[in-house]
């Protein structure tokens, strides 16, 4: 994935991002991710997709967003 290259558009081209970034950072722990979903109501398309995150996962927010289609 584009890891780099979605923090780098994100950076500066999204508010929902940067409020990601200053409330949580850049990588984001399995409950932090889920409550991105579930605000999104996408929790299980991307546990489909991905499998279940584990307790201890570290999801990038560029990357979950850029699956979001944001």
């Amino acid at each position: 994935m584009g890891t780099n290259k979605n923090h780098k558009l994100y950076l500066r081209s999204s508010p929902y991002y940067q409020g990601i970034l200053a409330q949580w950072g850049r990588m984001l722990s399995a409950s932090q991710a889920g409550a991105i979903l579930r605000e999104h109501s996408l929790e299980a398309e991307y546990e489909e997709e991905h499998g279940t995150l584990s307790a201890d996962a570290q999801v990038d927010a560029a990357d979950l967003l850029a699956w979001l289609g944001y």
